[in-house]
């Protein structure tokens, strides 16, 4: 799902939000996190590319390497204009790292600036909203926190690292269906925070509130990231936190039923989890805006949508072509293998498009035999209609597949009018009441 080909290309990346409290200097460390924002807002404005470079976290320097940092700020500056100053900033401190949001004047107009500063000094999370003011995230009106807890764990991976994860707990229940979710590309954390929206939370509180738990967990991309020069694969980034997840609900006494699901990239991936985990038995399978075809065919419909929202498309020409040049790179996955991440699509290695060409879920779908609940947002253009009439010719006439497509939905599961723009994500909402109400029917039924 932040990332980040499925965030598309035109905004900017990464995540994080939720702010408390304004900054004091009796943290040196948050302290330190503000001024780390700050330095790389400078430099940016600058265009000391390199040096903001040098600021950045593993995954940053692969997803924003110099020649895109640079592409993306002259897209900016054609849009705002050029930087003035730095207006206010809030910050607040999470498990391993701070969240800062910082007010930046530029000529034409005022932008929110949202950033992630790890324990190590890192920045880990870059993402420019344009909003003119702060803003925290608040529950959705569905949500009735005196129907349910949270409780953070840790999941056992049997190894060094522990998966940061949370359940929600439906109050007064001795049993319960539980619903584990697995989030979209890149660096997602448990509640899959784009901007000031948390798909996972809202899904996670409106379904509890119904009754149902839901599991969600960080990404490794996210709380324990790869160095910058190594790969991903799909074991270490999705397969070994899913399985952990569905093995520790294996032993939970009060699951009545498991079902899983995903998000995006997430729900693509969820046939093969369910085929891997033969411990659990699933009461059911849950693709929220799932492709169904490859990821070429996925990547150059979101190219060809996002250069049509181009203001400045003529005169970027040069830089689209060049974007184009390297998809053409992955229309063989297994050719894609020759490439350096730097030639590819979001610097992903070319195995990684390979393990996913392999993954595509339609062979899969079809020798499962337990529910399988398919939802799809008609002003998705990350993942379209395409791909949901797909799922629905080939698997129609199977009595265990249900689908439902929302006219209305954007890829966050979000209403809203007219075309989809990767700015839409940067504004504040809440995943579609209507959608988890449907969601809750059908996992009840099931």
């Amino acid at each position: 799902m932040k990332k980040m080909f499925l965030l598309g290309i035109l905004f900017s990346l990464f995540q994080h939000s939720l702010f408390s409290q304004i900054a004091t200097l009796a943290d040196p460390e948050q302290d330190s996190a503000l001024s780390i924002t700050r330095q790389l807002l400078y430099e940016i404005s600058r265009h000391e590319y390199s040096k903001a470079d040098a600021r950045f976290g593993p995954v940053m320097k692969q997803v924003l390497p110099e020649d895109k940092l640079k592409d993306f700020t002259e897209k900016l500056e054609q849009q705002v204009g050029k930087f003035q100053m730095i207006q206010k900033q809030l910050s607040e401190k999470k498990a391993q790292s701070y969240s800062v949001q910082t007010k930046v004047i530029y000529e034409k107009t005022p932008l929110i600036v949202n950033t992630t500063v790890d324990s190590k000094h890192r920045v880990t999370g870059l993402y420019f909203t344009p909003k003119t003011e702060f803003s925290s995230y608040s529950l959705p009106s569905y949500a009735d926190t005196n129907k349910y807890k949270v409780k953070d764990f840790s999941l056992d991976r049997t190894g060094a690292y522990m998966t940061p994860a949370s359940l929600f707990i439906p109050k007064n229940a001795t049993s319960f269906p539980i619903l584990v979710l697995m989030s979209g590309s890149g660096a997602n954390d448990r509640y899959e925070t784009i901007g000031p929206n948390k798909v996972f939370y809202d899904l996670a509180a409106g379904l509890a509130t119904k009754g149902i738990g839901v599991l969600v967990y960080d990404k490794r991309t996210y709380a324990a990231p790869n160095p910058a020069d190594s790969c991903l694969n799909l074991n270490d980034e999705y397969f070994q936190d899913a399985t952990a997840a569905l093995h520790y609900l294996n032993t939970y006494p009060k699951a009545s039923k498991v079902f899983l699901g995903g998000h995006s990239e997430g729900a693509y991936l969820t046939p093969i989890v369910a085929k891997m985990d033969k411990q659990m038995p699933l009461a059911g399978l849950i693709m929220l805006a799932a492709p169904a075809r490859g990821f070429y065919s996925i990547l150059k419909d979101q190219y060809v949508y996002t250069q049509s929202l181009d203001p400045n498309k003529e005169k970027n020409d040069a830089a689209w072509k060049a974007e184009f040049a390297k998809l053409e790179l992955i229309k063989n996955p297994k050719k894609a293998k020759k490439y350096q991440p730097y030639q590819l699509p979001a610097h992903w290695c070319g195995s990684y498009f390979a393990e996913l060409d392999k993954a595509n879920p339609l062979k899969i779908l079809k020798k499962i035999k337990y529910p399988v609940l398919i939802i799809q947002g008609g002003r998705d253009y990350q993942v379209s209609m395409e791909d949901y009439e797909l799922f629905n010719t080939t698997f129609a006439a199977k009595p265990n597949f249900t689908f439902s497509a929302f006219p209305d939905l954007n890829h966050l599961l979000m209403k809203g009018e007219g075309k989809s723009k990767p700015t839409e994500y940067g504004q504040e909402s809440h995943v579609s009441q209507e959608l988890v109400e449907s969601l809750a029917s059908w996992i009840l039924k099931h």
